[in-house]
């Protein structure tokens, strides 16, 4: 985990720590409040040159304090009953992966599941974008498509695949229960087997000459708009409630 933000992520969700390496020439202002936090938990913390840290560090430009850490849990236990999940099957490149779990933490998804040949979810690229959201929102490994549909489906969840054209407008589609919205692959997005596995389609409405968005922001719009539907769909529930209530007063 490099620089600060990760590691300041990690150590408000309660993470598991194992080491903590700082540059000592760079320590002070927040990075000493850092260590000090650190240090309070009871963390091993080394200084270390800046060369030293370089070395270690994943990034061209490393930032002046980096850590490590165990792996955290991935298995299918983490994929819940209810609320929008997002699936990335297949995408390859660490920053939309990174993206994609940042996004779905900001919008308030319940868990995110990892599918196929996508990149290690581990990989250093990866967890720099994520930006700490990795510590904040359940994050599931699931080797195959067919695997992440049996699972969705044994909760009585439904698949939703993001297609290029001709499924529902995104903004019009409702996302009840356990909605899991599937994001496919940057060059080729999912395979008409793999659409043909899902409940029903979303398409983004473009209204340019562009043939299709980013699968990092495309799942951004989604989940936004998945999250904000589901929000919406409580609030009028609770309306309703509230409202029947006072009738019966």
């Amino acid at each position: 985990m490099e620089g600060p933000d990760l590691i300041e992520a990690a150590l408000d969700a309660g993470s598991e720590i194992d080491e903590i390496f700082v540059e000592g020439s760079a320590l002070n202002g927040r990075l000493l409040s850092l260590v000090e936090r650190a240090r309070q938990r009871g963390l091993p913390i080394f200084n270390v040159t800046g060369t030293q840290l370089a070395q270690m560090a994943d990034a061209g430009t490393p930032q002046p304090i980096l850590a490590t850490a165990p792996l955290t849990p991935t298995g299918t236990h983490l994929i819940p009953d209810n609320g929008v999940v997002v699936v990335a099957h297949d995408v390859r490149d660490p920053g939309n992966l990174g993206t994609i779990i940042r996004s779905a933490d900001a919008a308030g998804a319940a868990a995110v599941i990892v599918s196929g040949t996508s990149v290690d979810l581990f990989n250093p690229k990866v967890v720099r974008a994520t930006a700490g959201s990795l510590f904040h929102v359940p994050v599931c490994v699931v080797s195959t498509f067919d695997d992440v549909a049996r699972e969705v489906h044994r909760r009585g969840g439904s698949l939703i695949a993001s297609v290029v054209r001709g499924g529902e407008p995104y903004r019009q589609a409702t996302y009840e229960g356990l909605a899991a919205v599937v994001l496919g692959n940057e060059a080729h997005g999912l395979a008409d087997a793999e659409v043909s596995r899902c409940d029903r389609q979303v398409s983004i409405t473009m209204g340019g000459r562009a043939e299709s968005l980013n699968v990092g922001i495309a799942g951004a719009l989604l989940l936004f708009a998945a999250c904000e539907s589901r929000r919406g769909a409580d609030n009028a529930s609770a309306s309703l409630s509230i409202k029947a209530h006072e009738r019966n007063i």
